[in-house]
């Protein structure tokens, strides 16, 4: 049976962004040989070749950028690397952040275990009892950055079975019906390389993130 078809939020001639579902991986791997695959579902949607310009973890959803030639791919690569590119993420996490707005400037180990710089701004949109939800922005893509730094700081995010907490993971599976991290790329900007202009491409929160936050405020009493 073929998957669904993947939601396009904006195309044009040479790339589009689209709705990644949690569940889906960008290309195929090892160890999720039964997951559907963006590249190959795209690629039969759209009747050509598409490159991935960009990663998003299998069990995070959101905007996904996919170029349709390997030029563009590299354009569209450095041109999100820019200082004036915006990867905006929403998330739950545990407890509450003090200061309710800041960053974390912490180093991160690559894949060859090379310590690389990685800045996550971080906004709490609503803090509830044992949890806040929380707006991030990441200016470096390293691997799990957001992941990682939250679990440094303690805050591990809702539903992330690599770096969170088993019990609050059951928690959320048990009383909200959260089988996924709740992490999502709700927002992308970026100078297309093509047209020369600044993209402003926004993700709605799926249903089964947004069902958790509506629960929350009908249960709890946000702390002051």
């Amino acid at each position: 049976m073929n998957p669904p078809e993947l939601e396009i939020l904006h195309e044009t001639d040479h790339y589009c962004v689209l709705n990644k579902p949690s569940g889906y991986v960008v290309h195929r791997t090892a160890g999720a040989e039964s997951a559907p695959v963006v590249l190959q579902t795209l690629r039969d949607q759209l009747g050509k070749k598409v490159f991935p310009v960009h990663r998003l973890d299998r069990s995070t959803s959101g905007n996904l950028i996919m170029a349709f030639n390997s030029l563009i791919t590299a354009k569209l690569q450095s041109a999100i690397s820019e200082k004036s590119a915006l990867k905006k993420y929403l998330l739950l996490c545990r407890g509450h952040l003090n200061p309710t707005e800041g960053q974390f400037d912490r180093p991160l180990s690559d894949e060859k275990k090379i310590k690389r710089n990685a800045l996550t701004r971080y906004k709490v949109l609503r803090p509830f009892k044992e949890v806040s939800w929380v707006e991030a922005c990441i200016e470096t893509g390293r691997r799990h950055q957001i992941r990682r730094h939250f679990e440094y700081e303690m805050h591990h995010l809702v539903g992330d079975v690599n770096y969170g907490k088993g019990w609050l993971n059951k928690k959320f599976k048990d009383n909200f019906d959260l089988h996924r991290i709740f992490l999502h790329c709700s927002a992308l900007q970026f100078v297309c390389p093509v047209e020369n202009k600044m993209i402003h491409v926004h993700c709605e929160l799926p249903d089964e993130l947004m069902s958790v936050i509506e629960q929350l405020e009908s249960t709890e009493l946000p702390t002051p």
